[in-house]
């Protein structure tokens, strides 16, 4: 998944990717970050404020406003209700490669 093709600082941007494969690429100038999730991080959020100067990448294991969908009903949205002690665990890895290079997949 290529998330910017485009500047986006003049018009800002907001985008939820859900049951994504768990890679994206951000392109910038100088290079270009790429970010590898494991499965549990089955859903993306990104966020940027109109004229920022950064971009907020989330893996999540949910949908956005999971917790009160899960409340409404009829919608899975991702929510894992946790026993004690049992734990959910999910790796996220980010790789810069300079302007150039092919890094690969």
């Amino acid at each position: 998944m290529k998330l910017i093709r485009r500047p986006l600082q003049e018009q800002g941007y907001f985008g939820h990717f859900s049951e994504w494969n768990g890679y994206a690429e951000i392109g910038y100038p100088t290079g270009t970050v790429e970010m590898r999730t494991t499965s549990e991080l089955s859903h993306l959020v990104c966020f940027m404020p109109k004229y920022a100067q950064y971009l907020c990448v989330e893996p999540s294991s949910h949908v956005i406003n999971g917790f009160n969908l899960t409340a409404v009903g009829g919608v899975d949205p991702g929510i894992r209700t946790l026993s004690p002690g049992e734990r959910m665990c999910g790796n996220i890895e980010l790789r810069w490669c300079k302007a150039g290079r092919n890094c690969g997949v």
